[in-house]
């Protein structure tokens, strides 16, 4: 029942949808569809081609059919979401009493009951292909089930692109972005199409029906392997989803909490996916690609929340107050929509990124021989010397009240400083380490240089191992990653002590009341009453 009130009670998702019936392409795009898939069929039927051929052709083009149609909804989806954004039609449903959270699953659903549209015209020609011969009953299965599931998040990534447009300029660049696309799905179909007469070969799901035959058959690996993917794919789908509910009324109502929530979530389930990898198979690469992901996901949740507010706005300590879930305030305050929620969040996955290189240095994990432990600590210590980047560049312009008082001045001089300060740092290591001329000090200034402006730069002189200095740039690194974590508390609070110490002088200012002219009194018509 909950379910059937979603779409009995969605005026979002009603709206939507009564609107794409009325609209003439509706009709159009559903007889061509169906047509289209007719005409395939009855086509390749009676086309003289070789046994096991027809199946893998007709399929390979009802696909492209829909896809495209995919493509086409896509592109409508997308123009009307960022017209109503841009016009402000968002707002007079929330003043109506409709969350953001029911706009965001309105217009999902009415996208997916859209594409539901084309699938129910296309589905049954794809099994008709089956009898034609050439492409396994299990692949097609497959087809249809990854149609299904890869469509939702491209839905809530489309929507969050059209919200996110608040510029008209935003929403034509987005059109072009879709029609460039729509481009390259018909070149590909038709040159894969012409590929398949002229040489033969299967479609793109060929072997893919083998998952499926192994779930049947109960195999333990493949039901593990369905469940990492569910993980993923749920809180995947779920940060798109209060991604594109934060990006409506960022300021206002803002959804940072369930945001942070996610991507701390995430990072854990990847962090854990790659570490469980790594003791099935130890393979040094995979200790790589899980530091590497803990040192963006760090910069990029540093950079996009940290120079933020300092107070959470009133709408969200409203629903704080309202929570009554288990753990629900501690949620609530561990991933708080400020600048304190994001320290919060980045001090927890820069413990994470401690523990994993405790774990590795303890012996307790098998990480090989041959220096492994050094080439563990080294590449560890990137993710704890994010903090560092993210504090240092503004506390060198701290002091000035231009960009104290202006968060967003902070973040982009940061910014700035990472791409302009790492640029300058590389190319100066590259010019010392590639340098005919004997500079026998050049070098190690190169490197460190390199080491402390920019994550950037840092990235690209870290990997030196001829450089004298290889084996003291971690230590370097997590002491630099201590400090800048000082730096982030400081600054964070000498912010709030000040926005604090500035409303406190201007709420008397705002009491005091207003001057009167001569001869007026300023107190209450019924206080003079009452004295006379």
């Amino acid at each position: 029942m909950r379910v059937v009130s979603i779409f009995r009670d969605n005026a979002m998702f009603y709206k939507d949808l009564t609107q794409w019936l009325r609209n003439q392409t509706f009709l159009g795009l559903f007889i061509l569809l169906l047509c289209l898939a007719w005409a395939a069929s009855a086509f390749i039927t009676l086309l003289p081609i070789e046994s096991g051929k027809g199946g893998p052709v007709l399929f390979g083009l009802l696909w492209g059919g829909l896809l495209l149609f995919t493509l086409v909804i896509l592109f409508q989806g997308y123009g009307l979401s960022a017209r109503e954004f841009f016009t402000r039609t968002f707002e007079l449903y929330e003043l109506s009493g409709m969350s953001l959270e029911r706009m965001i699953l309105g217009k999902t659903w009415s996208l997916l009951a859209q594409f539901l549209f084309g699938f129910s015209c296309v589905v049954p020609f794809m099994f008709f292909a089956f009898l034609l011969g050439g492409i396994d009953f299990y692949d097609i299965v497959m087809a249809v089930l990854v149609s299904l599931v890869a469509v939702v998040p491209v839905f809530l990534a489309t929507i969050l692109a059209a919200v996110s447009a608040k510029m008209r300029s935003m929403g034509v660049v987005g059109r072009v972005i879709l029609g460039l696309v729509l481009l390259y799905v018909l070149g590909q179909l038709f040159f894969g199409v012409f590929a398949f007469f002229a040489f033969g070969g299967g479609t793109l799901f060929s072997g893919w029906g083998s998952f499926i035959k192994q779930l049947v058959a109960l195999e333990g690996s493949a039901w593990m392997g369905l469940a990492t993917f569910l993980v993923f794919y749920a809180q995947g789908c779920l940060l798109l989803f209060y991604l594109a509910c934060n990006a409506i009324a960022p300021s206002t109502d803002t959804h940072e909490m369930p945001v942070k929530l996610l991507v701390a979530t995430l990072t854990l389930s990847w962090t854990a996916f790659l570490g469980w990898d790594f003791v099935m198979d130890p393979d040094f690469d995979t200790l790589t690609v899980m530091a590497f992901s803990l040192y963006i996901i760090l910069l990029l949740l540093g950079i996009s929340g940290y120079y933020h507010r300092t107070r959470s706005p009133v709408m969200a300590e409203d629903r704080r107050a309202r929570a009554r879930r288990p753990f629900a305030p501690a949620a609530h305050t561990q991933f708080a929509p400020n600048a304190f929620g994001t320290l919060r969040t980045m001090v927890g996955l820069w413990l994470v990124a401690v523990a994993c290189l405790v774990l590795l240095t303890s012996g307790l994990v098998d990480i090989g021989s041959g220096g492994r432990m050094e080439d563990a600590i080294r590449v560890f210590s990137y993710p704890l010397q994010a903090p560092y980047f993210l504090a240092a560049p503004a506390a060198l312009f701290y002091l000035a009240p231009a960009f104290r008082r202006n968060p967003r001045k902070l973040r982009a001089l940061v910014v700035v400083w990472w791409v302009g300060a790492g640029l300058l740092a590389t190319i100066f290591y590259v010019i010392a380490a590639e340098s005919p001329l004997e500079m026998p000090g050049a070098e190690p200034v190169s490197v460190v240089l390199g080491a402390l402006a920019s994550p950037i730069s840092a990235a690209a002189v870290g990997h030196d191992a001829a450089s004298r200095l290889y084996f003291i740039l971690p230590a370097v690194r997590m002491l630099l990653g201590v400090v800048g974590l000082g730096l982030c508390w400081a600054m964070l609070w000498h912010r709030a002590l000040e926005e604090t110490r500035a409303r406190n002088h201007a709420t008397p200012a705002a009491a005091t009341p207003a001057p009167q002219p001569d001869g007026l009194s300023s107190e209450p018509l019924a206080a003079v009453e009452k004295k006379e």
